[in-house]
Order: structure tokens, then C-alpha cells, then sequence
């Protein structure tokens, strides 16, 4: 496997070509779509430039790296999840974009941090409306301004909620004051420099307020912001169209079988399940309130016309948000004050 090699990874298969054609083949025996070609092609181009990076690092821990990193290969494609046939084309990615590009802080961790870095790239591009790209592009940026893994993954977490993961808001928020300025800035998404203390204070408060300067204008006007939800049959995840309801504080819609929690800010809209079945005493009331027969619909100081809400079957809100459901749709729409132009 490794006559196409020339680097250390060539070094270390050579020197462990027993063993590691052994690994291969009780590998294989597992798991028959475990394909050499395909392992070899990965070698090269994939595990060969990462190792190249980890040597360049740190030589002594390259031979435990590689070795680290082989079973890891090895583990990965034989579930499908790397490689040319993966049919999770985000951790290749990762593979072949991210990794050989933080030898440095790969060098003492190998397999931890290239298992939590596909597992997330894995999660961020299975939810709808995320950015894996541009979580992969961060991440990279991220490397060389991050003094170790701890901090490198947490800055990862404030990037992935940039890019999309709206149930992470809170552990990001958490995470920002401890963050050196330049990381967080890249981890927003900004071109240089960092946000001014205050947005975030605002962003804190606000869901639908961007921690950043970019983007940032006057809020204008309340409007449907996203849509959540689905069709179980076609892949969404209510059996029967949901009801909305403001439970522990959060907004959530259930389906009278299961209850899911809504996550939505300026960055994206989604759904995870969720233990709470019961509504907080006022809440139905006071998100009924919010939202007329008619599709008005009325949410701090500001107020709307909505005709895709008329005739509303049920509303919730936390004084940020406003969800809303609509008879025989089993998708929920959520309203909140859009920017507009700045005054």
C-alpha cells in the first residue's frame, strides 16, 4: 500500500508493513466493502499530506500519529463514512481540507481531535440550512490563533453556530469572553478584528441581533422568518401537524406523540427533541393573543400583517420569537423583527 508514498507516512508503513497489512486484512474481514484501492488512494492522498503536516510539527510524534491516524482511517472507511465511496462527503472533506492544515495541534492528539472534528463537520452538514464549508474554512483559520485543542474546539463551537447551528447559541455565548479577539472574529464570520463588546452584550439579549457589525441594520418590520417542521413520511419530524407552546421558558412544538424544541436566531432555524410535553401556565394565552384570526400579528412594539397566518391553529412565543402553527400544515412558521435598511 505504500509504493505510491514517499514522505514519513511512507517511512512509518514501511517499517510496520506486517503489522499494518495485518490491520488491513482483519479490518477487511469485518467489514468486505473495505476496499484496498480505495484504502491506498486515502493513504496518498489524504493520510500522506496530513502525516507530512504532523512531522513538520513535531518529527517525534510522527510514528504514533500515523499509527493513531491508520486505524482511524481504517475504522471510518469501514463504515462508509471515508473515503471515495463515503456517503458522508463532509468528513472526507475534512480529511483532505482541514486536518493537514493544523498539524500542530493534531501532532498531540491525533486520533481525539480528527474523530471530534469529523463527528462535527458530520452533525453541522446534517442539519438543513448550516454552512460545513465555511465551518471547515474557520476552522483552519482558527488553527494557528488557538494555544491548544480545548480552546481550538471551542472556537469551533462559536463557528458552528455562525454557520448555522442555532442550538448552539448558548454554549457559544459562553464561550466568546474567554476567546482571544482575533479568533473571534473569524469565528464570526468578520473580515478583521473582533465585535465591539456591546453587540454582543445586545446579541445576548437578542437572538435575532448579530453578534457582528456585518449585516447589522435597523429592525424594520416583524416577518416570517423561517419555517420548521414536516411531514414525518417526507422526512420531517411530525406525524400529525404540531401545536406550538412556550415550555421551561423555551419554544417548542409537539405533534401529541413527541415534543421537539425550536432553536432559531439570526443565524438559523431547527428543531431537537425534547422532554418537555407541557406548557408554562399563560403560555398559550399569551401567544394566541399575539397573532389575530386574521393574521395580525402584534409582537413587542412592533405589528404585522401575515395572511400566510390567518386562521392560525396555535401560537407561542418568548418575547423574541413568535412560532405559529396553521390548521393541516405540519410545518410551523416563526416571526421575528427583520433588519431593514439603516435610518
Amino acid at each position: 500500500m505504500e509504493g505510491r508514498l514517499t514522505g514519513p507516512l511512507a517511512g512509518v508503513l514501511e517499517r510496520g508493513r506486517e503489522r499494518y497489512n495485518a490491520l488491513f486484512a482483519a479490518a477487511r474481514r469485518g467489514k468486505r466493502s473495505l476496499d484496498p484501492e480505495a484504502f491506498s488512494e486515502h493513504l496518498a492522498a489524504c493520510l500522506d499530506p496530513i502525516v507530512r503536516a504532523i512531522h513538520e510539527a513535531d518529527a517525534a510524534r510522527t510514528d504514533p500519529a500515523a499509527d493513531d491516524l491508520y486505524l482511524l482511517s481504517l475504522e471510518l472507511m469501514g463504515s462508509g463514512l471515508l473515503g471515495p465511496a463515503s456517503r458522508s462527503p463532509w468528513i472526507s472533506a475534512c480529511w483532505e481540507e482541514l486536518l493537514p492544515r493544523i498539524g500542530n495541534l493534531l501532532s498531540k492528539n491525533p486520533r481525539g481531535l480528527a474523530a471530534a472534528l469529523s463527528n462535527a463537520v458530520h452533525n453541522i452538514a446534517g442539519e438543513a440550512g448550516t454552512k460545513p464549508g465555511e465551518w471547515l474554512d474557520a476552522m483552519a483559520a482558527l488553527a494557528p490563533r488557538c494555544t491548544g485543542e480545548a480552546a481550538f474546539l471551542q472556537a469551533g463551537t462559536v463557528a458552528a453556530w455562525r454557520c448555522g447551528m442555532a442550538h448552539f447559541r448558548e454554549a457559544a455565548l459562553s464561550a466568546i469572553p474567554a476567546m482571544h479577539p482575533s479568533a473571534l472574529g473569524i469565528a464570526l464570520g468578520m473580515e478583521e478584528g473582533a465585535p465591539d463588546p456591546a453587540l454582543l452584550a445586545e446579541a445576548l439579549r437578542d437572538p435575532w441581533c448579530p453578534p457582528r457589525p456585518a449585516g447589522r441594520k435597523t429592525p424594520a418590520s416583524l416577518a416570517i422568518v423561517a419555517r420548521v417542521g414536516g411531514f414525518r413520511g417526507f422526512g420531517g419530524p411530525f406525524l400529525k401537524p404540531p401545536r406550538a407552546f412556550l415550555g421551561g421558558g423555551r419554544l417548542h412544538l409537539t405533534d401529541g406523540e413527541g415534543s421537539w424544541k425550536v432553536h432559531a436566531d439570526c443565524f438559523n432555524a431547527l428543531l431537537t427533541r425534547s422532554s418537555i410535553l407541557k406548557a408554562d401556565s399563560g403560555g398559550a394565552r399569551a401567544g394566541n393573543e399575539a397573532v389575530s384570526p386574521a393574521g395580525r400579528v402584534t409582537l413587542g412594539a412592533r405589528s404585522a400583517t401575515l395572511p400566510h397566518l390567518a386562521g392560525r391553529e396555535s401560537a407561542a412565543t418568548d418575547g423574541h420569537t413568535l412560532l405559529v402553527t396553521v390548521p393541516r400544515s405540519h410545518y410551523a412558521y416563526i416571526v421575528a423583527a427583520v433588519p431593514g435598511e439603516p435610518s
